[in-house]
């Protein structure tokens, strides 16, 4: 389905069951709405489910110039404008996540819980000049040219070798990312600073990380679950940055006790 909100016509997708509570989910950055897919096949018999690809990414347009994250957050809550979905138990993994974040801070009425996986708050000076690096690259060679090195990286470094067509779906979803969805939301990323809003944040959240993810780190992640109050943290392990897909089992079941502690 093709919706416009915010000025962005988003390819979105709605699967589960009618009239029930809604949980909506956020993909990373170069991955499309096909990354929750086993997440959809457990959770449909009892949510009604809402994805949709960010900026840029699958069947969503990218508007000219850079992103930021809170736009990013808005662009979420217009989804949901236009839908006429009044609240939301809302998933996001890295960017996704940290649009989730967002949604917490600046649209915290839309939303039942947060579960924001493998995200940060903020980047600090030597991970901005990494994200400028990655972005000459797309300005140079597009976004197949930064596949392989990004892939590289998400991953617990024997993942790919006991997964190697999981990890092939996932990069082969970089050719269905355009040069200005990757540049405008890796800028989003790149400028990323929540630090000072954490703690405004009062609705139950999830955190899930992996134990190997070099971007949110271990520590990273800890120090944002100490200063977000009613946060609660699950730390898997083997697992990198794409913990939904290494760890689905178990991120799956992180989600449900969540979203079964939550009333609807």
């Amino acid at each position: 389905m093709q919706i416009t909100a915010n000025g962005v016509d988003f390819q979105v997708r709605i699967d589960g069951r009618d009239g029930a509570p809604w949980l909506m989910f956020s993909n990373s950055h170069c991955t499309t709405l096909e990354l929750w897919d086993e997440m959809v096949e457990r959770f449909a018999g009892r949510y009604h489910i809402l994805r949709y690809n960010t900026r840029g990414h699958g069947g969503t347009s990218a508007p000219p110039g850079s992103y930021t994250q809170d736009q990013l957050a808005g662009d979420a809550a217009a989804i949901l404008d236009h839908l006429q979905i009044d609240r939301v138990h809302f998933c996001g993994i890295s960017i996704g996540g940290q649009t989730g974040l967002g949604m917490a801070i600046h649209h915290p009425q839309r939303l039942l819980s947060l579960t924001a996986a493998n995200a940060r708050f903020d980047v600090p000076a030597p991970v901005m000049k990494a994200w400028d690096e990655r972005i000459a690259i797309v300005e140079k060679g597009g976004t197949e040219a930064i596949a392989g090195p990004t892939v590289g990286r998400w991953f617990e470094a024997g993942y790919p070798a006991r997964e190697p067509a999981r990890v092939a779906r996932i990069q082969a979803m970089f050719k269905d990312v355009s040069a200005q969805g990757y540049i405008g939301c890796a800028l989003a990323i790149r400028d990323l600073n929540y630090r000072d809003a954490l703690a405004k944040i009062d609705l139950p959240v999830l955190l899930i990380s992996g134990k190997q993810d070099s971007s949110a780190t271990e520590d990273m992640v800890n120090t944002m679950h100490g200063m977000i109050r009613a946060s609660r943290l699950v730390m898997l392990d083997p697992a990198g940055h794409l913990t939904v897909v290494e760890q689905p089992q178990a991120f799956g079941d992180a989600l449900e006790r969540l979203l079964l502690a939550v009333p609807g």
